[in-house]
């Protein structure tokens, strides 16, 4: 049983990175619909909704925060936009310190430094592993990936909790990680 100390809320956040065939920019918006919704109509009613939304709104919120990431040599990922360093995918792991604690290595006041840089050290091991993982579903795609990381949060609002929560880039290879 996981137990969180600290603000626990009942909103959630995921993030994803996608491998897309081309620049989101070079997408038509019908097309570009029809891969994340499924339709290129004017509205849609996701699984998790009472209302229908507009699908002009949808991707127009699903692709106004997408941020062009690098991929580098180390299997992290850069966005020269950015003035941020390099991150790796998963950014945050919670299961790392269940993993760490499992190994033996438990966490006391007096090592918490010494437990942050082992959390730290597990949390880019599991990011090395998902993104080759990762790398080999867009090998097989067959083709030159441009990478996207997106954010969305339901605490945002219906849409944003669809985009969230929906499944809107299954046609594509992608890694998501969930802030729940």
């Amino acid at each position: 049983m996981k137990i969180r100390n600290g603000f626990v809320s009942n909103s959630s956040s995921s993030s994803f990175i996608v491998a897309f065939d081309k620049k989101l920019d070079e997408y038509e918006d019908d097309e570009l619909k029809m891969l994340l919704f499924g339709t290129k109509t004017s509205e849609i009613k996701g699984f998790y909704l009472d209302s229908y939304l507009d699908t002009n709104e949808l991707l127009k919120c699903a692709t106004q925060n997408a941020q062009e990431v690098f991929l580098n040599d180390d299997l992290s990922f850069r966005n020269p936009a950015s003035d941020k360093e390099s991150f790796y995918f998963p950014r945050d792991y919670w299961g790392a310190s269940e993993t760490l604690e499992a190994g033996g290595i438990v966490f006391s006041t007096e090592t918490y430094e010494e437990f942050s840089k082992k959390i730290k050290k597990e949390i880019v091991k599991v990011a090395k592993e998902r993104t080759k993982n990762f790398l080999k579903e867009v090998k097989k795609r067959k083709f030159n990936p441009h990478y996207y990381y997106f954010s969305y949060s339901d605490n945002d609002g219906e849409i944003y909790s669809y985009l969230e929560h929906e499944g809107i880039f299954r046609k594509f290879p992608y890694m998501g990680e969930d802030h729940h």
